[in-house]
This record gives C-alpha cells, sequence and structure tokens, in this order.
C-alpha cells in the first residue's frame, strides 16, 4: 500500500467533546498538562528515553524544553489524542493498516500532571519512528496512527517546541 493510501486511513474518527474527554483518565485528573522535549542522555546510550531519577520519577532538570498547556492548546491536544484513529478498510473494523518501524528515539513526550506537580502519567512519543509509549501502560489517549504523528508535530511546534521537529533523518547521531 502507498504512504497516500495509508495516510488517507487515519483521520478524525470520532467526536467527542473536551468535555466528554475531560471525564476520562488521565485529563479528569490532571491540572496541568506540559509537552516537553528531552535529549540523547548521552552519546553512548543505546535506549533513549525520557529522563529519569535513580527512583524512577521523570528528571524535569534534564528536559531540554518545557511548556505548559493554556485551555485552548489543552482542547486542542485532546482533540488530536481522543478524536483522530484508522478508518477501517473495510466493513470489518479490526482490519487495520498498521505501520510498523523497529526504530524508537523519543524526543517528546506530554506530561500529565496533579495539582502538586506529580506526574500522573505520559506519553513518550518518537514523531519520526512513528511510535509511542505510555505510562502506565493502560492510559488513555486514543488510536495512533501515521496522520496523527504529523498532527502532533505540528502542534508540538504551534506551542514552541522546536527541538526534534522537522528533523526526520539520523537522531542517533546526534549530540
Amino acid at each position: 500500500m502507498t504512504q497516500e493510501k495509508e495516510q488517507d486511513l487515519c483521520s478524525r474518527t470520532r467526536n467527542l467533546s473536551t468535555a466528554d474527554i475531560m471525564s476520562r483518565f488521565p485529563f479528569s485528573k490532571a491540572k496541568v498538562i506540559k509537552v516537553v522535549s528531552f535529549k540523547k542522555p548521552s552519546k553512548e546510550a543505546i535506549e533513549w528515553q525520557i529522563p529519569k531519577t535513580v527512583n524512577g520519577k521523570i528528571d524535569m532538570t534534564r528536559l531540554f524544553e518545557v511548556k505548559a498547556l493554556d485551555a485552548s492548546q489543552t482542547a486542542r491536544l485532546m482533540d488530536i489524542l481522543m478524536n483522530y484513529g484508522y478508518v477501517p478498510l473495510s466493513s470489518n473494523k479490526a482490519e487495520k493498516n498498521v505501520r510498523v518501524n523497529l526504530c524508537y528515539y523519543p524526543r517528546h513526550a506530554i506530561l500529565f500532571e496533579d495539582r502538586g506537580s506529580n506526574i500522573l502519567g505520559y506519553i513518550e512519543i518518537c514523531i519520526e519512528c512513528l511510535r509511542y509509549k505510555t505510562q502506565p501502560e493502560t492510559l488513555d489517549v486514543g488510536e495512533f496512527c501515521f496522520d496523527k504523528y504529523k498532527l502532533l508535530e505540528d502542534f508540538f511546534r504551534d506551542v514552541g517546541i522546536a527541538y526534534g521537529i522537522g528533523q526526520h533523518g539520523m537522531p542517533w547521531i546526534e549530540d
């Protein structure tokens, strides 16, 4: 299947309202949503992940860019996450066109914080490899598809995150 056809299969599949989305975890408990970028932990590092302290918490001091979202940005992000997904290829709703890349060099994350700045959960994103991870793994962040990564890349750029945006190449050789 061509990339163009693949892209046609990812679009708005639901029309959940902001209120509907706000009633779901993690949105229901988050008082602040932040988008962040982070760099490769070291030149020797083989695996990338959001920087963490020795006790497993996110190390906010090692994040490169951090932007707290305002209400309109939060609503836009919720719309992207929860209302976009795969359009079924046929009447069989279980059939999906899944693109799998083996690379994983995440440089971005979405953090959900409670009133005390404790992380309730996060989405770690590799825009370039079209992969993501959530913590906890059960976090409901909608269905990811090819175009959703482009929407998220545009969103990160629009809110002021520049690192790793539009840099599709070889992130493993970056400083």
